[in-house]
């Protein structure tokens, strides 16, 4: 019995020594401007110096630091890996005629339309280029209406994926470097007889969009549908936009772990309670294994619809974990299961230590988690949470936009469980409908009828909090 106690408390402490390394491991690359071994090299020193000092005393924090030394080596090693396909500065502004598949889903405006195309076999090895397409005159327009998975051979302008470093601005770099963007470009429109569509097949996604579009076309708020749905902002007003970000609300309306997170959970629920109805089927298969399978399954098919970013990635790995931990029959501590989702996310998506939002939400997590452990009272445990994400949103407007809102905490107690429970879930039952017909019917337009309804008295609440409480901005507080 103390052999078997002594095992599982090596497994727990390890386990967490593992995360905390791996976690902190990945910090020094979010601060160095260069990924190499000569910017590398001093904190792999001081690592292993810090191994052996506390190796004989204190051998959970050597694990702790061998971790992180091996967590940065991992993803500074990954990081190299896709550098070595970027484009050489030296071959800048050098022509490329290539045949290649838009990976993407185009946007598209009346000037301007940029996509993401993987071209075939090229001389500087690119596997994925960001590209631009403008038309100042209608000859220079394509001659067919651009859309994800035809065939294309393109005449392109390469450029290096590089930026000026700025700490208000956006990095191009680093978001190039995450997202496996080897190269920028702008076609060559002069060039008629190089830039021509080769095969019109469009892609399953693709031709799911054009549904869901099609369904949300009359709708009063076909921006919000859409950004919730698809993950596509560019339809939102500067009203809109200026809207959000003064209540605090703009991580409502951008596709993140939190929405991924939430289809996962109404998929889950309501697959439960069905299968449950049945006693023959629960005996065949148990509820919550039909339940996880389900709910998984459904978010991993809106996470492909949305494009795969980053943050669903994230959350996609946590859920997958949640599932396998769930379907294992074995009970396992939450902090246990945060633990297992850094050292999975370090493994799987070595180069989110680049990104602001890994930081954020993994510290949210941890805070909020940590806050609320000893709060027996669920009541009291939503209300907390509430307040808690209120004002890490206040703090994440007032570094990124410049802004302190101070209605943040009123505007999100309505807003997020008015889009959780039941914009979203309204929306993700929209696009269900898209997958397999072609046409709107009843159905989905009362459906988006209920969803406008809501939507009216939501964007008038946020209207009033923000008149009442008007956001502040930094550059204000600093002239006073």
């Amino acid at each position: 019995m103390i052999q078997y106690k002594l095992r599982n408390l090596f497994h727990s402490w390890s386990v967490f020594a593992l995360a905390a390394g791996m976690w902190l491991g990945g910090l020094p690359l979010f601060f160095v401007e260069t990924i190499s071994l000569n910017t590398l090299l001093p904190f792999l020193i001081t690592g292993g110096c810090l191994i052996v000092l506390a190796y004989k005393a204190y051998p959970w924090l050597a694990v702790c630091f061998f971790a992180a030394c091996m967590s940065l080596l991992w993803q500074s090693s990954w990081g190299l890996h896709q550098l070595e396909h970027r484009l050489p500065k030296s071959e800048e502004r050098v022509e490329l005629v290539s045949e290649g598949v838009i990976c993407s889903i185009p946007s598209i405006d009346t000037q301007y339309a940029s996509f993401e195309f993987c071209p075939f076999e090229n001389k500087f090895g690119l596997r994925k280029i960001k590209v631009g397409w403008y038309w100042y005159n209608e000859g220079d327009k394509p001659n067919w209406m651009l859309k994800e998975g035809q065939y294309w051979q393109l005449s392109l302008s390469l450029k290096t994926p590089y930026a000026q470093l700025n700490s208000s601005g956006f990095d191009t770099e680093k978001w190039a470097l995450i997202n496996g963007i080897d190269a920028f470009a702008y076609v060559k429109a002069k060039q008629k007889d190089h830039n021509r569509m080769i095969n019109d097949a469009i892609s399953f996604k693709q031709k799911v969009v054009n549904r869901y579009t099609n369904i949300i076309a009359k709708s009063d708020f076909y921006s919000w549908h859409l950004a919730l749905a698809s993950g596509d902002k560019r339809e939102f007003s500067k009203q809109e936009s200026q809207l959000f970000k003064q209540t605090g609300t703009a991580h409502l309306v951008v596709i993140s772990g939190l929405h991924i997170g939430l289809v996962f959970a109404a998929a889950f629920w309501s697959s439960l309670m069905i299968w449950r109805l049945s006693n023959r089927l629960c005996l065949i298969i148990p509820a919550v294994y039909v339940a996880v399978v389900f709910g998984l399954l459904l978010s991993t098919v809106f996470a492909w619809f949305v494009g795969f970013s980053i943050p669903t990635q994230r959350a996609l790995i946590a859920i997958a974990l949640f599932s396998c931990l769930k379907l294992s029959g074995r009970a396992h501590t939450a902090s246990y299961s945060i633990a297992w989702v850094i050292i999975l996310l370090t493994l799987l998506q070595p180069l989110q230590a680049l990104t602001q939002g890994y930081w954020l939400s993994m510290s949210a997590i941890l805070i909020i988690f940590t806050l609320l452990l000893d709060d027996n009272d669920s009541r009291h445990k939503w209300i907390k949470a509430q307040i808690l994400l209120a004002l890490l949103m206040s703090s994440v407007s007032a570094l990124m936009f410049g802004l302190l809102s101070m209605n943040a905490v009123f505007s999100n107690l309505l807003a997020i469980p008015t889009i959780s429970f039941i914009v979203l879930p309204l929306d993700f039952l929209l696009f269900l409908i898209s997958l397999f017909h072609e046409t709107t019917g009843m159905i989905s337009q009362s459906f988006l009828a209920l969803n406008d309804f809501v939507l009216i008295w939501l964007t008038a609440f946020l209207l009033i909090v923000n008149e009442s409480l008007p956001a502040i901005f930094l550059s204000d507080i600093e002239a006073f």
